[in-house]
């Protein structure tokens, strides 16, 4: 599968195989056999990452960790089941109700990110095949940016079409869900914006302390060279070949934080896209990573967030 440039389709196999699936039957049992798959996953991944240092060891063990946070999430989902069908029950029961409590949308949210805090191997997979050789990049476009986007067409006919634009509205106008859902996108923006900040100040942090390490570093090397007499063009190489280094490994620092907030941020992705999808939003269907439907759907957020933002502006002017 490799020889025909298919890594993604290899990597879900391998998986499969040495891990398990709920819908494609059991995991390869045969101790023989499992060597020889950790064996071929081992090499693929090294080929995938352009990374030969990676050990056996770090990828069991992070196919052991995703395989356990997958198993702790089943509780989880099987909660949040249950609650989308109270709640879709109770909306029936009551179809003059027009405002929602922000506690309960706060509790709808909590089950259903609670359910997904943790990326499927699958998915990984999915990334890895994405990114090819590439670094991990965080997904482009984000559902929701920072502001609420300035729309020609409140409605969201202009950037969706007519069809698709209809579907909102239905969807908002359906038996007053449609607080419940401006909530929940209200919601997974906030999560969002948190997200964000979080990102700003953590590379804020390393900032600060490499940039702080370094003076340090060079008035350590200002010292010893000026007690360095006639050995100073050494203590002067020394003191280059330290710089150098200290810079080569602050870049590789930084680069660490950079992958790791990427994965951060396709897993919550992974999070909004399947919040979504519970409430019943058109276009998201579950975690995907596929560039077109992931445009598609920060178009349908788009019209979604500058929606709930209107509708607390009126709110504020209704209260003066």
């Amino acid at each position: 599968m490799r020889e025909k440039e298919r890594p993604q389709g290899a990597q879900k196999l391998f998986l499969r195989a040495l891990v398990g699936s709920k819908k494609e039957g059991k995991k390869v049992e045969e101790e023989s056999d499992r060597v020889l798959l950790w064996e071929g996953f081992l090499e693929l991944m090294r080929e995938q990452r352009n990374d030969d240092n990676l050990s056996m060891e770090a990828l069991k063990s992070a196919v052991k960790k995703e395989q356990l946070m997958e198993e702790e999430g089943e509780d989880r989902a099987q909660k949040r089941t249950n609650l989308d069908g109270e709640f879709k029950a109770t909306m029936a029961q009551d179809k003059s109700m027009q405002l929602v409590k922000a506690k309960k949308v706060e509790e709808e949210t909590t089950v259903l990110s609670g359910s997904t805090q943790n990326m499927a191997p699958e998915m990984m997979a999915l990334w890895l095949a994405r990114d090819g050789d590439a670094p991990p990049c965080r997904p482009e476009p984000p559902l929701f940016p920072p502001a609420a986007p300035k729309l020609g067409d409140p409605s969201g006919k202009d950037i969706l079409g007519s069809d698709l634009a209809l579907k909102l509205v239905e969807l908002m106008l359906k038996n007053g869900t449609g607080p419940v859902v401006l909530e929940v996108c209200r919601g997974a923006w906030a999560m969002q914006a948190l997200k964000e900040r979080e990102a700003m100040k953590a590379l804020k942090a390393l900032e600060d302390k490499m940039t702080s390490d370094i003076q340090k570093l060079k008035s350590n090397c200002n010292a010893r060279l000026s007690v360095a007499g006639a050995a100073s063009l050494a203590v002067s190489q020394m003191n280059d070949k330290e710089t150098g280094y200290f810079l080569a490994k602050c870049n590789h620092q930084r680069q660490q934080l950079v992958d790791f907030m990427a994965w951060e941020f396709r897993q919550l992705l992974a999070i909004q896209q399947n919040i979504l999808t519970a409430v019943g939003l058109p276009c998201f269907d579950g975690p995907t990573v596929d560039t077109s439907i992931i445009s598609i759907q920060a178009k349908i957020c788009s019209v979604m967030h500058s929606a709930f933002c209107v509708r607390v502006k009126m709110g504020q002017e209704t209260m003066h």
